[in-house]
């Protein structure tokens, strides 16, 4: 079958050239917003004395599990209680502090991709509709998509500020009487959580849509050539001119 770019290809290689790019792109910002606006991004176990069952405390990149010590009642439960009375909770709450180089670098990372992604994907809806038209789109797109991927890749940078993160859980601890409950003991390594592992995913669909709109881009020139050798053919200029 013949496709828009005159070549006989498979139907599998048309979609990825007209539909895929748009769609993995799509797929991928939607995975970027989930994992930068979650509240799990990394975790760190705490283990108290008396506490039923470990804990594993959450960051996100720009929220955190806030923990509190409240004294049981009967009517509502809940929480990891301890057999004295007392129960803990865990809520995502928004960060009241500074961070670190490598956190504010995967931060400005994923207002990045946030901005610049759901930007050219409008753009690209626009082009969709024939609202207007842009040359060298699959150009644009590629390196676009490219720099998104990029972009998204170093969010990940947010792993390397597990230190200050355990630090942030004992002055949570501290600071909330977690102690309560007994000795606090705490994982010296952070561990991925579902947001990073949504981030991780994001960026794979981000490379996959740069690879269609390069696979475009290519078939688009050859195209052209194509186009230039046949008018060249036709018009009896295939050969060089003898003078």
């Amino acid at each position: 079958m013949e496709d828009p770019y005159g070549q006989d290809v498979p139907i599998t290689r048309q979609l990825c050239r007209s539909v895929l790019p748009f769609g993995f792109a799509a797929i991928a910002y939607l995975l970027s917003w989930m994992g930068s606006v979650s509240c799990n991004f990394v975790s760190i176990g705490l283990k108290a004395g008396t506490l039923e069952k470990p804990l594993d405390v959450e960051f996100g990149l720009w929220n955190h599990d806030s923990l509190s010590v409240y004294n049981y009642d009967p009517t509502t439960g809940g929480g990891s209680s301890d057999s004295s009375g007392l129960y803990l909770v865990q809520t995502c709450r928004f960060y009241s502090f500074g961070s670190s180089g490598t956190w504010k670098t995967a931060q400005v990372m994923s207002i990045l991709v946030v901005l610049i992604g759901g930007s050219f994907l409008f753009v690209k809806a626009l082009l969709t509709c024939g609202v207007f038209e842009m040359r060298h789109e699959n150009a644009v797109q590629s390196v676009a998509f490219v720099l998104l991927c990029l972009f998204q890749g170093l969010t990940l940078m947010f792993l390397r500020s597990c230190k200050s993160l355990s630090e942030l859980v004992r002055h949570m601890t501290d600071r909330n009487h977690i102690g309560t409950f007994g000795e606090v003991e705490l994982d010296s390594n952070c561990e991925l959580s579902s947001a990073a592992n949504i981030a991780i995913a994001g960026t794979v669909m981000w490379f996959v849509a740069a690879v269609c709109s390069v696979d475009a881009l290519l078939a688009e020139r050859r195209n052209a050539t194509s186009k230039e050798q046949s008018a060249a053919q036709e018009s009896g200029l295939d050969e060089p001119l003898l003078i």
